[in-house]
Parts: C-alpha cells; structure tokens; sequence
C-alpha cells in the first residue's frame, strides 16, 4: 500500500518499538491478530494500566484520528492516553474483552450496536 515508504517503516518497526517502550515506560506484549492498516499491540504502563499501543505511517487519517479521540474523549470511543503524530503512535485505553464485533455478531445484529455508538459522539 505505501511501496517502498512502507517497507522502510516495517524494517525500522522494531526498533521504533523498543524505543517507545523505553521513552514511554511501557511492557510491549504481543501483537492483535487480524491487523491491517496499522500496527497495533497491547502494552502496560509503568503501573500497570492496561493500554494500547497504535502505530502508523505518517498519514492524514492518524492525524484527525488523534484529534477525534481527543474531542470525544472516551465518550463513545476508547479514551487517548497519549499521542505523537509526528512520530506516527498513540496510546489508547485497552477495552477488555476488546473481541470486534465482526468476530462475534452477524451483520444484522451489529449494525444497531454500532448505531448506538454513534449517536453518543
């Protein structure tokens, strides 16, 4: 999708990572399954908090994405701990059980659920 801009991003990914984990004090756990646009993980912070770690190419998407979620502010949405979108990452509040409703619901039962959610923002 992003050539060779993204394969550059997925070589440095690693390292990009560790150095996150040590500015931000976080525990990196292992990643979600089913990723697509961006890399996403489940991490700790120094005292426990059970976040999300989302990391992304520079994009204009990430960037109003960050701005939502601040607007919002858990408000129908996962609350945004803390974010860098000229680094291109964001901590999110982890959402537990976190299952996506694709993996659970059929179409028709969670379209209600996701029109619920939008009337809140």
């Amino acid at each position: 999708m992003h050539g060779d801009e993204g394969k550059q991003w997925w070589q440095r990914l690693s390292r990009f990572l560790g150095h996150l984990a040590h500015t931000q004090e976080l525990t990196l756990l292992d990643p979600f399954d089913h990723l697509s646009f961006n890399y996403m993980l489940p991490v700790l912070g120094s005292k426990g908090e059970k976040w999300v770690l989302k990391v992304s190419i520079l994009h204009d998407e990430f960037s109003r994405e960050i701005h939502a979620l601040k607007y919002f502010n858990g408000r129908g949405s996962t609350r945004l701990i803390s974010a860098n979108h000229e680094e291109g990452w964001m901590l999110i509040e982890r959402f537990l059980p976190g299952t996506r409703l694709v993996d659970v619901l059929y179409e028709k039962q969670a379209i209600p659920i996701e029109v619920s959610v939008m009337q809140r923002l």
